[in-house]
């Protein structure tokens, strides 16, 4: 997401100087962002056992049940994580600052409520989901009070987004199922990477089915094109 940020600023930035309209590169760079973060966090809510002891290793396993919570508030902030670079860039500092705080204010309030009544740390991990939730409504408030919002282009996103998502995730739902959704034993490690292995191109021919933004960017045709002759090269005779 830092690296999304650094990217869009300067992009945003450009635009506006030379008046440019915002609002389509905006939405090239949400559906970017979209196309490539929800896969991932999907990914990683559908084995978060191996994906755990992958990243951590065994100690860390008491955390279990918080990895899928965390990382469905991951995709929720990847609907807003460019607001407040647009925000900057736009030179309204003062919109970016203030959704920050009444974000942060309303994390807090949440999720200090939930440890003060349960002192539980899987409900203080969904109060931080509900918190997470909520900020989308925040962030877009004051994003549309600066650059309108186009809610057509920005649903039609959304939407291709999430079925892009599913799309290339179905094996890897498949494979979590078979395995038992509440495993306590890890997968065999060399199955999990392989599941892993089939998301990516499953994700390249889900972006151009359904014709996704992404699937026009100069990056997604090089990365085709680099599939496509790695095939050709892999095959008999070529």
């Amino acid at each position: 997401m830092q690296a999304a940020r650094n990217v869009a600023l300067p992009a945003f930035a450009k635009a506006h100087r030379e008046g440019q309209p915002l609002e389509p590169l905006f939405l090239q760079s949400y559906a970017a962002v979209l196309a490539c973060s929800l896969p991932y966090y999907g990914f990683i809510g559908l084995f978060p056992l191996e994906s755990l002891r992958l990243l951590a290793g065994p100690q860390w396993d008491a955390a279990l049940p918080m990895v899928s919570v965390f990382a469905l508030a991951g995709a929720f902030l990847a609907v807003n994580t460019l607001i407040p670079t647009l925000l900057i860039a736009t030179g309204r500092v003062e919109l970016a600052a203030t959704a920050d705080i009444l974000y942060a204010a309303s994390r807090v309030l949440v999720v200090v409520a939930a440890a003060m009544l349960s002192r539980d740390l899987m409900i203080v991990s969904l109060a931080f989901l509900a918190a997470y939730a909520v900020s989308p409504l925040i962030f877009l408030h004051f994003k549309h009070r600066c650059v309108p919002i186009d809610w057509s282009g920005m649903t039609d996103v959304t939407v291709r987004s999430l079925a892009v998502t599913v799309l290339c995730l179905l094996p890897a739902i498949a494979m979590s199922l078979a395995w038992g959704w509440g495993r306590q034993q890890p997968m065999p490690m060399g199955l999990f990477l392989g599941t892993a292995a089939v998301v990516p191109p499953l994700w390249l021919l889900a972006l151009r089915w359904l014709r996704h933004p992404v699937s026009r960017d100069p990056v997604y045709l090089r990365a085709v094109g680099a599939v496509t002759g790695l095939l050709k090269r892999g095959r008999p005779g070529a």
